[in-house]
């Protein structure tokens, strides 16, 4: 067993989306990204875990920071099909 903090990663195949920014107050496309949090099952080098919890942020290109928190429901809508 051991801890590994996981990058947090883009999420394939989905939309920017075009919105002010409360962090760095600026009108920018977001990118959506996953975060894996809490205990996670996987092997030391592997770039995601195999289980693991997961919350999805919207993230500004810009300043490169989460600013809200979407469900993984607003994420499938967002997929490109």
């Amino acid at each position: 067993m051991f801890i590994k903090n996981w990058k947090a990663s883009l999420v394939e195949n989905t939309k920017t989306i075009k919105k002010h920014c409360d962090i760095c107050d600026n009108e920018s496309e977001h990118s959506i990204c996953v975060e894996y949090y809490g205990p996670s099952v996987g092997l030391i080098f592997m770039s995601k875990p195999l289980l693991s919890m997961k919350r999805y942020w919207l993230v500004c290109s810009i300043c490169k920071q989460g600013n809200q928190e979407i469900s993984k429901e607003q994420v499938e809508a967002y997929k490109i099909k």
